[in-house]
């Protein structure tokens, strides 16, 4: 879906569409690279965490120690006040840590999804497509702007309330050489900054 009103084939309404289409692209791979996979290695690491929480929380050891004082064995082995993450902890602890990471592990490992990219490549790459996002909304909004002054009517897309300022302030009459663009990130307070100036 388009969302500018211009005839359909003119050369202003396709190179409209085009930085749109770019724009989708790059949200797409946005969405894409935020939900990506772990890598088997750092997803194993944060089950052992995760494991390792459970076990320093609930003290499982302890309910067993009790087997040494002269109780009833059977209020003992009673459930009825221990909650659920308690008797998980309790069963990874019978199981063992490394037994129960090396049972998860094989079950994630055969599964037919790919793994992903380490985290610290992925907030990387992140960075890099918000910056390239930015600076193809910025595109989008000049040509909406320039398109305008020529008396077109130009639907625009949900875009964020603060790029929108940032670029109506620095270019009211919406004509600017696409070099003087910054590709600088948007902020809130960037924004503010800039309405606080003007």
């Amino acid at each position: 879906m388009k969302f500018d009103i211009l005839r359909q084939g003119s050369a202003a309404r396709n190179a409209l569409d085009a930085i749109q289409d770019k724009i989708k692209e790059t949200l797409q791979t946005v969405k894409v690279t935020e939900l990506g996979l772990l890598p088997h290695e750092e997803t194993r690491a944060r089950l052992q965490r995760a494991i390792e929480a459970e076990l320093s929380r609930f003290s499982p050891e302890n309910r067993y120690s009790s087997f040494q004082q002269p109780l009833n064995p059977e209020a003992l082995l009673s459930n009825n006040d221990v909650s659920a993450r308690g008797y998980f902890a309790e069963i990874l602890w019978l199981m063992g840590p490394d037994a129960v990471l090396d049972r998860i592990m094989k079950f994630l490992s055969s599964s037919k999804q790919p793994a992903g990219m380490p985290a610290a490549k992925r907030a990387d790459k992140l960075r890099d497509l918000r910056v390239e996002l930015d600076r193809l909304e910025r595109e989008e909004e000049l040509q909406i702007l320039a398109l305008e002054k020529e008396g077109h009517v130009i639907l625009r897309r949900d875009v964020r309330p603060e790029l929108l300022l940032q670029v109506w302030l620095k270019f009211p009459g919406g004509v600017a050489p696409a070099a003087e663009v910054s590709t600088k990130p948007v902020s809130a307070a960037s924004a503010a900054t800039s309405r606080t100036r003007a």
